[in-house]
Formats: structure tokens, C-alpha cells, sequence
């Protein structure tokens, strides 16, 4: 039995991104659920990402007002940019038994990598600007999300900012190694 909770359909994602309608949603589902769990999860931090997971897996989201809002209006449109982020590599590049291959068509011609870094980077800077609302949003109503906190060692803290740098300072939590937020 999957019990994977999607908080996006591949309909939707196909709908609110630049991702054509005969693309095969199952080249789609991972960019979705990595988008979430890893994009997403980021800026929410374990707790409050869990929590809503768990009102989406309940089927309880809808009687949870601020939680849907909070999805409907800044979560969901994470999802799209990052899933579509995500799905640019997948839908252009495939790992077969002869190594990794670009894929190619009769019907249309492959970009370049100049026009692909610029799609990347075009999708790059609108989920920078989504996610920056998001946390100025979660900032200006932490009292309706008690879960918008640390919540102990081995959960993700809520990134509190978007611009990020790959800076590796030890965990006092554990002794592990991570990527922290620079401000």
C-alpha cells in the first residue's frame, strides 16, 4: 500500500507550469514529491510540513482554515516552480544501459545547454520569489502555525531565508555535518 501524500496533482502541475499535457505523469510524480519534501520542507521545517501531511493524508485539511490557506496560496506554488525545476532535467535527460542520454525527437529540436541553464535559471528566480512570500508570510502569522519552529534534533529547522549558501558548520545537536542557512 503507497502512502505517499502528494499536495499536488500532476494535472495541476501541468495546468500552472510551462510542463505540456501529453508529458507522462509518472516522469512526473518524483519532481512533485521530491519538491515537496525537499524544497518545501526546507522553508516549513519538519514540524509544520508534517503537520501538513498529516491533515492532507486525514482528509482533515479542509476543516483547518489557516492550514489550507497556508497550502493553497504559497505551498502548492513551491511545489509548481520546484517540480518543474526538477522535471526539466528528468524530461531532458535519461539514464540508460548505454550511460546518460539527451533526449531527441523527430518532431522538435533539443535546446542547448545556454537555453536550458536560461530556462533553469527563469524557474530558479520565480521559486525564489514564491518562497520569499511564503516566509514573509509564515513570519507575519507565526501565531497561527505553532509548528513554524525548530522541533528538535534531526528535524529541518524552518529556513527563514531564501537566498542560500552552501556553508558547512558542525550540528551541536549531534555531531553530523550540514548545510546551514547564512544570513
Amino acid at each position: 500500500m503507497n502512502n505517499t501524500v502528494y499536495l499536488l496533482s500532476t494535472k495541476e502541475l501541468k495546468q500552472y507550469s510551462v510542463i505540456n499535457e501529453n508529458v507522462d505523469d509518472s516522469l512526473l510524480h518524483n519532481a512533485i514529491l521530491e519538491a515537496q519534501q525537499i524544497e518545501l520542507q526546507q522553508i516549513l521545517g519538519s514540524c509544520l510540513y508534517e503537520r501538513i501531511i498529516g491533515l492532507v493524508s486525514d482528509d482533515e485539511i479542509q476543516n483547518e482554515p489557516d492550514y489550507k490557506k497556508l497550502l493553497d496560496d504559497y505551498c502548492r506554488k513551491i511545489i509548481v516552480y520546484a517540480a518543474t525545476q526538477r522535471a526539466v532535467i528528468y524530461l531532458h535527460y535519461k539514464m540508460m544501459n548505454k550511460g546518460v542520454t539527451a533526449q531527441n525527437s523527430d518532431n522538435s529540436n533539443p535546446i542547448d545547454l545556454n537555453e536550458l541553464q536560461f530556462l533553469m535559471d527563469h524557474i530558479k528566480n520565480d521559486l525564489e520569489f514564491f518562497s520569499k512570500r511564503l516566509q514573509d508570510y509564515l513570519k507575519q502569522n507565526e501565531d497561527l502555525y505553532p509548528e513554524y519552529k525548530p522541533c528538535g534534533c534531526g528535524s529541518l529547522t524552518p529556513q527563514k531565508n531564501v537566498y542560500r549558501t552552501s556553508l558547512v558548520i558542525p550540528n551541536r545537536c549531534d555531531g553530523h555535518y550540514g548545510y546551514y542557512n547564512v544570513k
